[in-house]
C-alpha cells in the first residue's frame, strides 16, 4: 500500500487504547523489577559525571544489559530538574509508546489504518514486552523492541519510495539512523534485528522483482552497521564489561511448554525447564498466529474487500511466520550448541522472543486485511483489539518502591558476591560541613549512614553488613557489624527487586586524629569472616568506599 504518514483518527486512538500499559509509570515511585532501580542509579552516575565535566564516550550500563542509548536519552528530562526515577520512566514511556507507533507505521505501509492499529496493539500488550518492562525493567531491551519494528518500517517504506518515478532518497538517511539508534541501545538485539531486516528487503525484492532499491536499501543498512560499530568502539576499547556475573547462555533456552504457560511470573531465569520468568507468546497472540496459518493454507480469494494498492497478505503471513519459526528455533534446547558461538552476542536467548512478538503482531494485522470484511469491520474490529488487551490486563499490576526508598543521592552502583547490589548511601551528622566531594565532621559526633541495597537473585546465606570509618593506617575509629536492618531483615529474605534500606548510626572516636578518613561498607559470612567479592567500576576489592570525610577537632 503507498506509504502515508499523516496523523490520523486511528493514530490518535492507538495511546488510548494502550493506555493500561503505560498508566504505572503514573504511580507514584518504580515499581520492583530485575534491572528498574538499578538503571535509575546507572542513570544517576552518568549524570554526576557528566556534571563533573567527564563526558565519557566509553562509557556503558554496568548493571544493566545492553548499550547507552536509553541511559543519555534520560538525561535529557535530568536536565530540566527532572529525578533520575523520573527519567527513567519517561524513556520506559517513550519505548512503550514507540512500540506501537513503529508498529503501526509499518503495517499501514502494507495493509491500511485498521490492520495497523490491531498490530500496534497486540504488539504492546504482547506478554513479552509486558514482562521486559514490568518484570525486568530492562531499559535497554523495551527501547529495542521499540527500534526493531521502527528499522523494519524503514527498510520497507526504502524499499517501495526508491522505486517510485519521484521515489525520495531521503528514505535511505533514515534507515541508516534507525538502524544506529537500535545497535547503540541494544548489540545483540541489532544483530538478530539486521538479519530479519536484510531477510526482508531481498524477500520483497526478489518476490516483488524490484532489484533498483535493493543496492540503496542494503548501502543504507551497510552505513548504520558501521556508524553503530563505531560508537561501541570506544567502550570495547577501554574492555568496560558489565559488573553482573556472566551467565551460560545455553542454560537459559526456552522449552516449547514455557510459551503456551497460561500463569505469569516474576522472578528471574534460571537454568532448565522451572524458569519463574514469565515467557509466553500469550493466548492472543498466539490465537491471531493460528489464524494466520489458516488463512495460508485456505486455498482460492481471501482478501476480497482489498485496495488495489494493497499489498496481498498471504505473502506476508508466510514470510513472517517463517522468520518467527527460524527464531524460535533458536530460542530452544535444540539449538544449545549454536549458543556455544552465539553466547557472546545477547545474555539470554529468550531476549529474542521479543523478534516472536514482532511477527506475530505483524500477522495479527494481515489477518484483518486478509478477511477485511467481516474483521476490519468497527465492531469486529473493536472485539478483537478488546480481546488482545483483556488477554494481557491481568499481568499489568507490579509492586512499587517508593521514591524516597531510591534517592540515587550517591550512586554507587557495586556488584557484591550472590548478586547483591549496593546501590546508594545517605550521611548527614550534625556538625556535617563543607563541600559534597569533602565534607567534613567533628570528632565524636554520631553520624547517620543509610545503605540501599538489592538483590539480583535469591540469597541463600544470612550476611552480616559492615560498616567502619578509617583512616590511611587502617585503623578503624567507628563503625558496626550486624545483619541488615538491625537483624530483622536477613538476606535469604530479600525478595528480587525488593530495596533494603538499611541505616546505620555510627559514633565517631572523639580520639580520631584531624585528617581524612574512609567510609566503607561490604558484607561477610559470620561463620568464618569470609567477606564477599565486591566489584565496581574500578575494580575489585572486598569492600565498597562509599566516600570520605574530613574529621576536624
Amino acid at each position: 500500500m503507498k506509504a502515508t504518514y499523516g496523523l490520523d483518527r486511528y493514530l490518535l486512538l492507538l495511546p488510548v487504547l494502550v493506555a493500561p500499559v503505560w498508566a504505572p509509570l503514573f504511580f507514584p515511585g518504580l515499581w520492583q523489577s530485575h534491572e528498574g532501580v538499578p538503571a535509575v542509579y546507572e542513570v544517576a552516575g552518568l549524570h554526576q559525571a557528566l556534571l563533573q565535566g567527564h563526558f565519557m564516550p566509553g562509557w556503558s550500563p554496568a548493571l544493566n544489559d545492553g548499550g547507552p542509548l536509553p541511559f543519555y536519552l534520560a538525561e535529557a528530562p535530568i536536565l530540566l530538574g527532572a529525578h533520575p526515577l523520573v527519567a527513567v520512566k519517561l524513556v520506559f514511556g517513550a519505548s512503550i509508546l514507540g512500540a506501537g507507533l513503529a508498529m503501526y507505521a509499518l503495517v499501514r505501509q502494507l495493509w491500511g489504518r485498521r490492520p495497523a492499529l490491531l498490530a500496534a496493539v497486540a504488539y504492546t500488550y504482547a506478554p513479552f514486552f509486558l514482562a521486559t518492562v514490568y518484570v525486568r525493567g530492562a531499559l535497554a531491551d523495551a527501547l529495542a523492541y521499540a527500534l526493531i519494528p521502527l528499522v523494519l518500517a524503514t527498510g520497507h517504506h526504502a524499499s517501495q519510495a526508491l522505486d517510485a518515478p519521484t521515489g525520495s532518497w531521503r528514505a535511505g538517511p533514515w534507515l541508516a539512523l534507525s538502524l544506529t539508534a537500535l545497535i547503540w541501545t541494544h548489540g545483540g538485539l541489532a544483530l538478530a534485528a539486521l538479519a530479519l531486516v536484510v531477510a526482508y528487503v531481498w524477500w520483497l525484492a526478489i518476490w516483488q522483482r524490484r532489484w533498483r532499491p535493493l543496492p540503496v536499501t542494503m548501502a543504507a543498512l551497510g552505513v548504520g552497521s558501521l556508524v553503530g560499530l563505531a560508537l561501541w568502539m570506544p567502550i570495547l576499547a577501554e574492555g568496560r564489561a558489565s559488573l553482573l556475573f556472566p551467565v551460560s547462555a545455553a542454560e537459559h533456552l526456552v522449552y516449547p511448554f514455557q510459551l503456551l504457560l497460561p500463569t505469569w511470573g516474576s522472578g528471574l531465569s534460571i537454568p532448565g525447564p522451572d524458569d519463574t520468568l514469565p515467557l509466553q507468546v500469550g493466548v492472543a497472540l498466539g490465537g491471531l498466529a493460528v489464524l494466520g496459518l489458516v488463512i495460508l493454507v485456505t486455498p482460492g480469494e481471501v482478501d476480497p474487500g482489498a485496495a488495489g494498492d494493497e499489498a496481498p497478505p498471504r505473502p506476508y503471513i508466510a514470510f513472517f511466520l517463517v522468520a518467527t519459526l527460524v527464531v524460535l528455533a533458536l530460542t530452544l534446547p535444540v539449538a544449545a550448541p549454536a549458543w556455544g558461538l552465539l553466547g557472546w552476542l545477547i545474555r539470554y536467548p529468550w531476549q529474542w522472543l521479543g523478534l516472536v512478538a514482532l511477527g506475530l503482531s505483524v500477522v495479527a494485522g494481515a489477518v484483518v486485511a486478509a478477511w477485511r470484511r467481516p474483521l476490519a469491520q468497527l465492531g469486529p474490529l473493536a472485539a478483537l483489539i478488546t480481546a488482545v488487551a483483556w488477554g494481557s490486563y491481568g499481568y499489568l499490576a507490579p509492586a512499587f518502591v517508593d521514591q524516597d526508598q531510591v534517592p540515587a543521592q550517591h550512586p554507587i552502583n557495586a556488584v557484591l558476591q550472590d548478586d547483591i547490589l549496593l546501590l546508594d548511601y545517605t550521611l548527614t551528622a550534625e556538625t556535617l560541613q563543607g563541600s559534597a566531594d569533602l565534607p567534613s565532621v567533628k570528632a565524636g559526633d554520631t553520624i547517620h549512614l543509610t545503605l540501599y541495597w538489592q538483590a539480583r537473585r535469591p540469597v541463600a546465606e544470612d550476611y552480616t553488613v559492615f560498616t567502619h570509618i578509617i583512616d590511611a593506617q587502617p585503623r578503624q575509629w567507628a563503625g558496626k557489624d550486624n545483619p541488615p536492618v538491625q537483624g530483622t531483615r536477613p538476606t535469604s529474605s530479600w525478595a528480587v527487586g525488593e530495596v533494603i534500606v538499611d541505616a546505620y548510626d555510627l559514633v565517631l572516636d572523639a580520639q580520631t586524629p584531624a585528617g581524612e578518613v574512609e567510609v566503607e561498607a561490604g558484607m561477610y559470612l559470620p561463620a568464618d569472616g569470609r567477606r564477599l567479592a565486591v566489584r565496581t567500576r574500578s575494580g575489585q576489592d572486598l569492600r565498597a568506599v562509599l566516600g570520605r570525610l574530613l574529621v576536624r577537632q
